[in-house]
């Protein structure tokens, strides 16, 4: 790997809206991004080793807490930091997050900041100056 390589943030939503606009942000303060509307599978993961995922709940045929919780069951080596995110209730979200042992939860819906301030603290802080 080389030195001036930038994290990757792998972001899971099956909205392509919200999925571009993460990605954009994501980009913007320097991180690789991998962006998919559906869960990775292992090979995936292998292949493009994240740093962090921002795994959305509320998936078309697939439940996000329940991937969290496969990630987390047979990666616990890796400690792969996941984030849920979802317009659940802010209550709703924590539970779901306490079930599959998600490292924070990502509110829906977000500001820049929060985005900001949570690729920053779980995928090095690789941060250009003139981010938004």
């Amino acid at each position: 790997m080389a030195t001036d390589q930038r994290p990757t943030i792998m972001v899971v939503d099956d909205d392509k809206d919200l999925l571009q606009a993460m990605s954009f942000l994501l980009k913007r303060f320097g991180f690789e991004v991998d962006a998919r509307e559906t869960p990775p599978n292992w090979i995936d993961l292998q292949n493009v080793y994240p740093s962090l995922i921002f795994m959305d709940v509320e998936l078309i045929r697939f439940n996000g807490a329940h991937v969290c919780k496969s990630i987390k069951e047979n990666l616990a080596n890796w400690k792969l930091p996941v984030v849920l995110t979802s317009a659940h209730s802010q209550e709703v979200l924590e539970q779901e997050a306490h079930y599959c042992h998600a490292d924070a939860i990502l509110p829906k819906p977000f500001t820049t900041g929060a985005v900001k301030r949570l690729a920053e603290h779980f995928a090095g802080g690789f941060v250009r100056v003139n981010a938004c």
